[in-house]
């Protein structure tokens, strides 16, 4: 094998957790066993929360949500970061692990990154960052062997991957791979998504017009009068026609005439309700994939705090009303500090606390929240309501199981509470704490700046609204609208950044029209 052709195959450490999460005890002490350089480092055992790109123990944790794997460092005489030299965008990485008990000639591909992005730096190691879009995680069904696609150069008929978690691999082995992946999920009809994902690495490498274009039209023929113009051009310069045609799903220009997008396949004469439709169904099946993750907490990795949300209804109210101008990690954890404080979240003796002494509280250091002297007066408001309408318990708010608009209605009218947190707080009960809520398609996405911003650059609305942006959710998903919320906020919070998005990486790419951008 040769670095030529800029592929790579992986070794990854057994996870039993799917590579989406912190592998078992079990699996932790099984790698330890078989002298596993970092496991005997990394601090997964004592890690909170779940891993993500910015905090994790081990790549092997966030490979298939995240999609990059690392080359790992030399753990010999002195640690260094390891490198990987020859490598290209748009090759392909395998990821390979071996199962316990299992012999070295048994390792299986569990997956493929497409390349898209090589993290380089003079102290560390190379990180192989893959397309959301285009890499894939194979079925675990499906055993498919490493070494019938690979071969030590000095000893080919040896089983044996020796030191170092990287290997480089030809485009042919790798196109047999792809292929005989393929014949697989079709006999066993498997996932169609995943199969075009698949197939579109086939032609990639089978270098078909998806890479590319017949001759004529680099030439740019006008597809209206024939004349051939200059590769340059934008325009004929016989009729005046534009040469190209921007597809406006994934932004690719084409030769004018076509109907077809040459790189995702789209219709040239795609409506904007047709692209909509594509954003639509992106942020649908993310959010659904992030919410059936399992995570050991709902609002904050404060574990205590955590449970108290979810046992208290009044601190779960507490906690939508703090939830303003700080993380919102950080604003869920207030009511169990608030707690500590007082000694109680009792309604009916907060009621009676002079706002004065409130403050007093929320004002000692640390202060329980950036605009604590706003937030004393709120709570105690809440604390109000709550008594005269409520009987001192929120859980009266929805424990009557009702619609979702008169839910709303009752929400909105707490101080500190408006549009956002009222349907954030509707989508919450209903989606995460298994409250009953009639007539899902009045929970309405909030008016939040994350959703804002996915919604105006993706081109759901052409200006930034709150009436806008509800009524095209309500539009796109009308029989539960504000299931495109969460989706949208974590899009917005993790690669839709205000400035200098990773649009790269976010898995709406070859959706997104990118408006304003």
């Amino acid at each position: 094998m040769t670095e030529k052709d800029g592929n790579l195959a992986f070794k990854c450490t057994w996870n039993d957790f799917g590579f989406k999460g912190i592998c078992s005890k079990e699996a932790y002490e099984y790698n330890i066993s078989k002298n596993r350089a970092w496991c005997r480092k990394a601090p997964c055992r004592t890690f909170e929360g779940p891993p993500t790109g910015d905090d994790h123990p081990c790549y092997e944790s966030i490979i298939f949500t995240e999609w990059r794997f690392g080359a790992g460092w030399d753990h010999k005489v002195v640690e260094r970061p390891r490198k990987i030299l020859k490598v290209r965008v748009g090759g392909i990485a395998l990821l390979t692990t071996l199962e316990p008990n299992k012999l070295e000639k048994e390792r299986k591909i569990i997956g493929f990154l497409k390349i898209k992005r090589i993290g380089k730096g003079e102290e560390k190691e190379t990180v192989i960052y893959g397309d959301s879009a285009k890499s894939l995680e194979i079925d675990p069904s499906i055993n498919i062997r490493f070494w019938n696609y690979y071969k030590n150069p000095r000893v080919p008929n040896r089983h044996v991957w020796g030191t170092g978690l990287f290997r480089y691999i030809d485009d042919e082995p790798a196109l047999n791979f792809l292929k005989d992946l393929k014949r697989i999920y079709n006999d066993k009809k498997l996932a169609n998504d995943a199969i075009l994902k698949i197939d579109q690495n086939i032609r990639s490498y089978e270098k078909t017009p998806l890479q590319k274009l017949p001759s004529h039209d680099l030439e740019k023929l006008c597809g209206n009068c024939g004349h051939a113009n200059l590769e340059q051009a934008k325009f004929c310069n016989k009729c005046g026609k534009p040469l190209v045609t921007k597809c406006l799903r994934c932004q690719t220009p084409n030769p004018w005439g076509s109907q077809y997008c040459f790189h995702c396949g789209a219709k040239l004469n795609e409506t904007v309700r047709d692209y909509s439709l594509a954003i639509r169904d992106k942020l649908l099946g993310f959010g659904r994939d992030q919410l059936n993750k399992p995570s050991p907490w709902i609002f904050t990795p404060e574990i205590r705090a955590d449970k108290l949300l979810q046992e208290d209804p009044n601190a779960f109210l507490f906690g939508a009303i703090f939830d303003q101008g700080i993380d919102a990690e950080r604003a869920w954890a207030i009511p169990y500090e608030l707690k500590k404080r007082l000694g109680h979240l009792d309604p009916k003796r907060i009621a009676r606390m002079s706002e004065g002494e409130l403050k007093e509280h929320f004002g000692k250091v640390p202060k329980l929240h950036r605009f604590w002297r706003k937030m004393a007066g709120r709570i105690r408001n809440a604390c109000v309501l709550l008594e005269e309408n409520y009987d001192g318990n929120a859980q009266n708010i929805w424990g009557d199981k009702p619609e979702s608009r008169k839910l709303y209605k009752r929400l909105i009218k707490f101080d500190g509470i408006g549009q956002k947190k009222a349907s954030m707080v509707t989508n919450i009960l209903s989606r995460d704490l298994g409250v009953e809520v009639k007539d899902k398609s009045g929970i309405d996405v909030s008016y939040d700046e994350m959703v804002r911003r996915i919604f105006l650059r993706a081109g759901l609305v052409k200006s930034d609204t709150m009436e806008n942006v509800v009524e095209a959710a309500r539009g796109l998903n009308p029989e539960y609208p504000g299931e495109l919320d969460y989706p949208a906020w974590l899009t917005g919070r993790s690669w839709c950044l205000p400035k200098n998005p990773k649009c790269d990486e976010c898995y709406l790419n070859e959706v997104c029209p990118k408006v304003g951008i």
